[in-house]
């Protein structure tokens, strides 16, 4: 039985007023409740994002990538680190995270990656999977050029807090790895990311032994709450995964988490709802029916205009709350896939974005309705999705005019299909308008006979499962049209579900005992919901027998004045051995005799009548009639290929066949694996029923269905067709299986529940579950607390709550008290009951107090031999040990007094202990020379140090550098304040040139377009440089020179590449000669070659 959830009635209860406020960040996958009335309006994006972050996640052109080194790290300690080519093959997961999909796997070879083909302008991530070296993962984005590492950055601080992040986005030359300790025989689990979330009610009582399923479409994790109330589980990095639960009572608004790196921003790995950008640190539950309360409408239809155009279509999707998701639509092609050849179909990518990173979201788990627009003049024969196999899975479908309405249970995992087929478009009747405004909060109902005439004066009531106490009256009997009604008055109701039934001692009987569900709205209002599990529209019809007058003959049928609109069939095929056939005519005035007859068809189109004018009895209305016929063996009939069933309201004058052919498959008597799951699922469903819950006609009918069912599973010689009908058979029992009024159950107790077994001593909220038969919303709590000697006392006496849930199980929150009056205390009970001051049961359900007590301190002391520290348990000193007190290290001789202004060292490394008997950290000067001292160990650093965003080098005593270093071949230079100098440097006289890495350079150098030369010794060089056969220029800046130049009264010329040239040189239409001195010839008359040429003072050519 559901139970009403209603807290506007309920403020007198005050641990319970908080708590069924159900829903928050996060999502599950519950049974959803009424899609108009929890459905928000289509959510139209608001990002504003950078062009140059977007991607095409249809892009097909791919970017080689070559020369990826692989390499160990030898050194981390160097400036660079210290690495060597690892010729070792290992192999690497190539995961493509745009689209959430793992691309390749290759195998190093000689220290080098193999050629990479990968999608251009698409994100990476790169996995080591080796079981003797590890690497931390490489994030790249793929540009025209290569791989750039997205992690690198650099970072702006205000004091300790970051407050920018500059992307370089430099290019990814090599994949360093680091060998492990020892060696890991499941290295695959380096992938897997441990995250911890606390698991609360809206309430904010902390949720233990809740059962999470968190679903991908690589793999399903199970996890539970922990005594604390937190989920602690490992996932797979840069995996969607979708969040729900496993409860009677609890649901989640169903989300996708991922876990994402965020070491760009100081904040390493954590759990990310890559459906809003949101850190994950809090899982909340809500009410089993409040899962989809939030959820919101995602549709395509309005990004024209807009950066989101190319993902724009005609399609909405509901099943979550999307939060800041788009939705991406492709029309793909159909060629070239086999299970798709001969179909008149399209076939469209749909898929959720995160419009922040601009990557594919993956939900493998959900149920989503999805509405689509199709081309208008053409009926849809069928919806699929095709699987990772290639093969069409066919989904649930309803078509209204241009839009077709069909469900998922994963979304942007499989391309949907449309194929359409012959016949007309099917569109819902359009409903007329009351000419009243419609109420739900009011639930009218009229009364007939069987003929259709009004009933006066019948009482009906609303019968609860409490007894009369419970049970609600309608304002009067019905009127001269029939008609009563009961108006939502929003007293509390004690159930959500009411039968409706006419008062004992009526005249009247009815056959059916309509079970009416209310609901609360926003408002905490009541509505009427549905009537027998369809939607309520404002009324509903009872027929009644009985009476003080006799009811009236009903007219006879009339067969001359029936029409007939359409007869369907209710199979399209049929083995060769017949079998029996639903068909369901419709049209005005239908009689419930019919007459049917059985044509077979050839090839060729010839029509052969089999039966001929058979009187079948129908069951329906005039306007729609059903019944069943037997198709005959069609091995009698070789040429046959089709059958067509026609029916009429005669006999002997024709028949109205329609479209309802059925084929005849030959050689196929097999059944197929789609109808023997459809059967075996709808066998198996009787188990999860209750037999005492239904009356015992109907299961009777329903055990039959199955029962033969059953029979036709075991038969390996069964027929498709046997099984057809026996599943609609079992359907149509299942549908009219009616419920059983049940006498009211005196309430049992059986368990106690908390969701926590340990509290911290400032208590906090609890939420309780209560297990048993028959329970009541409201019930009664108190709270004890329990002493070390198992003393009981108690605190909270007969508190009134209303608890949610069912019949078989109830849950409310409890606050537990501080305990700090209660000094004796270890642990608390609560009990419960369902009369007020009749003692409680307690169960099993202790809570321990956690007292996080301080920690005992030491103190210090002085004397006249100096300072020494007494350890916390008030006897003891430390003594030749380096000792950590208060986050300060301290060294203690051999007689336990602290070290001061002295140099220690201990276990091989250097400490300075200063004034204050604390060891240096940072920079500290001692003497005339400054140290580094590692911030959180305090140990002496020598070597390359980076402190912020500058490099330092000690020597091996630890003592600071400035000026020129030499380390192995490579020299750097230090400024006097021991920072390591890049760019040009001006020393001794001379200029010299530090590259990024501060390695001096020699040879040619280019810094911004101008190129340098730098000897041997690096300092660079001025005038005139030969370099083999060639001579260049360099300015007095050092800058090379090109094009004309004059030097001491003498003009030459310079290439482009700096050469100096010789010989003839045109310039425009001028011809010049260079001596072989690289002079230019001007003002003179010259011998070149055997012939005399005279130049000008310009140098130009003359003849």
């Amino acid at each position: 039985m559901k139970r009403k959830k209603n807290r506007k009635k309920n403020r007198t209860a005050k641990v319970f007023c908080a708590l069924m406020a159900f829903a928050l960040l996060n999502v599950g996958a519950g049974q959803r409740e009424s899609k108009a009335a929890e459905v928000t309006a289509p959510y139209v994006p608001q990002h504003e994002i950078k062009a140059y972050l977007q991607k095409n996640l249809y892009e097909t052109e791919t970017v080689k990538v070559t020369g990826i080194e692989v390499r160990e790290i030898t050194d981390p300690d160097t400036k660079p680190v210290t690495t060597q080519a690892l010729t070792k093959p290992v192999k690497f997961q190539i995961y493509n995270t745009t689209l959430q999909k793992l691309e390749q796997e290759v195998t190093s070879q000689n220290g080098k990656l193999p050629e990479l083909d990968l999608i251009r302008n698409h994100n990476y991530t790169i996995f080591a999977v080796d079981s003797e070296y590890k690497m931390p993962n490489a994030y790249v984005w793929v540009k025209d050029n290569g791989m750039v590492d997205i992690k690198d950055t650099t970072k702006t601080y205000t004091g300790t807090t970051l407050t920018g992040v500059t992307y370089n986005y430099s290019q990814v030359k090599s994949l360093n790895l680091t060998r492990r300790d020892k060696a890991e025989p499941n290295p695959e689990k380096d992938r897997r990311v441990s995250i911890r979330s606390d698991v609360r009610t809206e309430g904010g009582a902390s949720m233990s032994n809740i059962h999470f399923v968190l679903t991908s479409d690589v793999e399903t994790v199970r996890a539970v709450s922990d005594a604390r109330g937190r989920l602690n589980v490992d996932l797979l990095e840069d995996v969607n995964y979708t969040v729900s639960v496993e409860e009677a009572l609890w649901s989640v608004a169903s989300f996708p988490i991922s876990v994402k790196d965020k070491s760009e921003y100081d904040a390493k790995k954590y759990g990310y709802n890559h459906a809003n950008c949101q850190r994950v640190d809090e899982i909340t539950l809500v009410g089993k029916k409040s899962g989809h309360k939030k959820d919101t409408i995602l549709t395509n239809s309005n990004y024209g205009g807009t950066i989101y155009a190319d993902m724009a279509g005609s399609t909405s999707i509901e099943g979550m709350d999307f939060q800041h998701f788009l939705l991406s639509e492709r029309e793909l092609a159909t060629s070239g896939i086999s299970a798709l050849e001969g179909k008149d179909c399209q076939m469209f990518d749909l898929k959720l974005v995160n419009p922040h990173r601009w990557e594919v979201a993956k939900m493998a788990a959900g149920e989503y309705t999805i509405t689509k627009q199709v081309k208008e003049e053409k009926a849809v024969k069928q919806v699929f999705y095709l699987d990772g196999e290639g093969t069409l899975q066919k989904v649930d479908f309803k078509q209204n005019g241009s839009k077709v309405t069909f469900q998922m249970q994963t979304l942007s995992l499989y391309p949907v299909v449309i194929e359409y087929g012959d016949g007309p478009v099917p569109k819902d009747d359009p409903q007329p308008e009351d000419p009243q405004e419609h109420s739900r909060t009011t639930l009218k109902v009229r009364v007939t006979d069987k003929s259709g005439k009004p009933v006066q004066g019948a009482l009906l009531y609303l019968k609860s499962s409490y007894g009369k106490q419970g049970d609600k009256k309608f304002q009067s009997a019905t009127d001269a049209e029939g008609r009563a009604s009961y108006v939502c008055d929003n007293q509390e109701l004690n159930d959500d579900e009411y039968h409706l039934l006419l008062v004992e001692g009526s005249p009247y009987t009815m056959d059916r005992q309509p079970v009416v569900l209310f609901e609360t709205d926003e408002n905490w209002e009541n509505y009427v919901k549905s009537v027998d599990d369809v939607e309520y529209e404002g009324e509903i019809t009872l027929t009644v027998k009985g009476g003080e007058e006799p009811a009236e003959p009903a007219e006879p049928e009339d067969p001359e004045e029936a029409e007939f609109t359409d007869s369907v069939s209710s199979l399209k095929e049929i083995g060769t051995s017949g079998g029996p056939v639903t068909v369901t005519v419709t049209g005005t005035k239908l009689p419930s005799t019919l007459y049917c007859g059985v044509h077979y068809v050839t090839k060729s189109g010839v029509e052969t009548e089999v039966i001929k004018s058979q009187k079948v009895t129908a069951s329906g209305t005039p306007e729609k009639r059903t019944f069943e016929i037997q198709i005959p063996d069609a091995s009698k009939y070789e040429e046959a290929v089709e059958w067509k069933v026609g029916v009429d309201a005669v006999p002997d004058n024709g028949y109205y066949f329609f479209k309802n052919s059925i084929k005849i498959v030959r050689g196929a008597e097999g059944v197929t694996k789609e109808t023997k799951e459809a059967l075996q699922k709808a066998v198996q469903e009787l188990e999860s029923l209750k037999k005492t819950e239904y009356t015992a006609g109907s299961w009777q009918v329903y055990q039959e269905a199955v029962e033969k069912g059953k029979k036709l599973l075991a038969d390996p010689n069964s027929k498709e067709s046997d099984c057809k009908a026996a599943l609609q058979k079992i359907e149509k029992a299942r549908q009219e299986l009616k419920k059983q009024l049940q006498e009211p159950q005196e309430p049992e107790l059986t368990n106690i529940v908390p969701s926590v077994t340990e509290i911290g001593v400032q208590g906090g909220t609890v939420a309780v579950i209560v297990q048993g038969k028959a329970l009541p919303e409201q019930l009664y709590y108190g709270i004890q607390y329990v002493t070390e000697k198992g003393e009981e006392k108690s605190v909270v006496d007969y508190q009134a709550v209303m608890a949610e849930g069912t019949e078989e199980q109830r849950m409310f929150e409890v606050k537990i008290p501080d305990v700090a009056p209660y000094k004796e205390a270890v642990k608390w009970r609560i009990g419960v009951d369902v009369a007020a001051n009749d003692g409680y049961y307690f169960f099993d359900n202790a809570i321990k107090i956690v007292k996080e007590t301080e920690p005992a301190k030491g103190e210090w002391r002085i004397d006249g031999k100096g300072t020494w520290y007494l350890n916390p348990d008030g006897k003891t000193y430390p003594v030749s040990t380096l000792k950590e007190i208060d986050g300060e290290f301290y060294y203690f001789n051999q007689a336990g007094y602290a070290s001061a202004e002295k140099w220690e060292q201990v276990n091989g490394a250097w400490y300075y202990f200063g004034a204050t008997h604390k060891a240096a950290k940072g920079w500290k000067a001692v003497g005339n020379t400054w140290y580094f001292f590692e911030t959180g160990t305090a140990k002496m650093q020598t070597g390359w140090i980076k402190d912020g965003e500058t490099w330092y080098f000690a020597d091996g005593n630890g003592a600071m550098q400035t000026g020129w270093l030499r380390q192995g071949n490579t020299w750097y230079f230090l400024e006097g304040s021991g920072a390591m100098k890049t760019g040009w440097v001006q020393t001794g006289g001379k200029w010299y040139y530090l590259a990024e890495s501060g390695a001096m350079q020699t040879g040619w150098v280019k810094d911004g377009n101008a190129w340098y030369f730098l000897d041997g010794s690096g300092a660079m060089q001025t005038g005139w440089l030969q370099q083999g056969n060639t001579w260049y220029y360099l300015a007095g800046n050092g800058m090379m020179q090109t094009g004309w130049l004059q030097i001491g009264g003498n003009w030459y010329f310079l290439m482009e590449n700096g050469a100096m040239q010789t010989g003839w040189l045109q310039q425009g239409n001028t011809w010049y000669y260079l001596k072989a001195n690289g002079a230019m010839a001007a003002g003179v008359s010259l011998r070149v070659g055997g012939v005399q040429y005279r130049f000008s003072g310009s140098g130009a050519w003359m003849g």
